[in-house]
């Protein structure tokens, strides 16, 4: 069962709505049964709600979660099917912190665009004291 310490966060999590849907399945299989594997979650997922969902379609969900601070790395187990060593999972006692939202391709373009004219006027100044110098 869960951890004492995760207990307001889990609270505060569900209350607040301060994960996405999946997110918050992920999440709640977890702080319910965890530490799991990422296939345990997954497992869990399709036999308690019946979601129909592969083991790679939660990859994102994970990594968003793992980034926030909802969920971490906390050991590894065997895979019983791969007989791989693979990480487990566990909830944590903080409240997620929201991600930068990434820039995307044009926006990143335009900054560069932006900061390439800063500089050029800069370049430009910095001749024309050079310049002015060597005139007099």
């Amino acid at each position: 069962m869960a951890r004492d310490t995760s207990i307001e966060a889990y609270q505060t999590i569900q209350e607040n709505g301060l994960l996405g849907r999946r997110q918050f399945q992920i999440y709640d299989v977890l702080y319910r049964h965890g530490p799991l594997t990422y296939a345990g979650v997954c497992d869990f997922l399709r036999s308690e709600s019946g979601i129909r969902i592969s083991t790679h379609g939660l990859g994102s969900r994970f990594s968003e979660l793992v980034a926030m601070g909802a969920i971490a790395e906390v050991g590894r187990a065997d895979d019983p099917v791969t007989k791989m060593s693979v990480l487990l999972y566990d909830v944590t006692s903080g409240i997620p912190k929201k991600l930068e939202k990434k820039k995307t391709k044009n926006e990143i373009i335009e900054e560069l665009e932006r900061e390439v004219g800063r500089l050029t006027r800069l370049l430009l100044r910095c001749k024309c004291k050079i310049q002015a110098e060597l005139d007099i």
